[in-house]
């Protein structure tokens, strides 16, 4: 469960208006990851991250992202997702970001429970879905992106 706006004494926004915050005791900030949702067609459902982060080199850029922390648990058919990233206060801030990518088969059914709300809202970028309003409903994956259906 994603709990951002209740732990934090701070909440600024960066350039694409995605939020940061500051834990309360002023020595870590958490961000949240960008979610994003492709047709996997025949393939099974999938989840990975992607982490991005600059540096002063290409070596110091790739270890920055390698310590981007998001976890991602895939359990049977269903998808744990903790998209929360955090870092040291003390540590430079180098861009850290992290993307959430899940690829869904088509006409497979999903359900994006009240947790995944702070994370749709958060994700601008995908155009299969309509980020923030998707969250306690129902969806299958067609050739065109996710359709909302009833639950069955």
């Amino acid at each position: 469960m994603i709990k951002t706006d209740s732990c934090c004494d701070l909440n600024i926004n960066d350039d694409n208006d995605r939020d940061f915050y500051l834990y309360t005791d002023g020595k870590s900030i958490l961000r949240l990851a960008t979610l994003n949702i492709e047709n996997g067609k025949s393939q099974p459902l999938s989840a990975w991250v992607d982490q991005f982060s600059l540096g002063a080199d290409r070596t110091e850029a790739s270890s920055n992202a390698k310590r981007v922390d998001i976890s991602v648990e895939q359990n049977s058919d269903t998808l744990n997702i903790d998209p929360v990233i955090t870092f040291s206060k003390s540590n430079k801030w180098r861009f850290q970001k992290g993307c959430v990518n899940i690829s869904i088969p088509e006409g497979t059914v999903v359900h994006f429970d009240s947790n995944m709300r702070k994370l749709l809202e958060n994700s601008s970028d995908s155009h299969t879905y309509v980020a923030g309003y998707m969250s306690g409903k129902y969806y299958t994956m067609t050739e065109n992106g996710l359709k909302e259906v009833e639950k069955k």
